[in-house]
């Protein structure tokens, strides 16, 4: 999720592009922070499961949550298995390492194609914290 540094970085291009939507990505397996927005107030779960630990969260981070309200136009969830259909992509198509939580939004597009269809999409893509054994298994 943002921080309050690109998080007004991406209110700056809301009142440059007001036609532009932001859409926040998490992973399935720790639903927190997309449940919690979705409802208006914090939703905690007691365990995680996914792949993707750099967005694996079991309790919404309130700043972050107040930084999507008037920001965020929708929320989606990803499985780990797109995730890692995202990440073999990045790493063929663009030489690109990418853990799974960077390959989010790639996922997004592949679960919900029909969705994206037709439109321009721009994608965060950072952070490559992967093993050895991790890059052997999903690249």
């Amino acid at each position: 999720m943002a921080s309050r540094r690109s998080a007004l970085q991406i209110f700056d291009r809301r009142h440059r592009s007001p036609a532009t939507r932001i859409v926040a990505v998490s992973a399935a397996g720790a639903s927190a922070m997309v449940e919690s927005w979705r409802a208006g107030r914090a939703i905690e779960h007691e365990n995680v499961e996914t792949i993707a630990d750099g967005i694996a969260t079991k309790s919404p981070i309130p700043e972050a949550l107040q930084d999507m309200h008037g920001l965020v136009d929708d929320a989606l969830l990803v499985s780990d298995a797109a995730m890692i259909r995202g990440m073999k992509m990045l790493h063929v198509h663009a030489g690109v390492v990418a853990e799974p939580s960077a390959a989010a939004g790639v996922a997004a597009i592949l679960e919900n194609r029909e969705a994206f269809a037709g439109l321009s999409a721009g994608l965060v893509v950072c952070g490559g914290n992967l093993t050895e054994a991790q890059m052997r298994t999903w690249l």
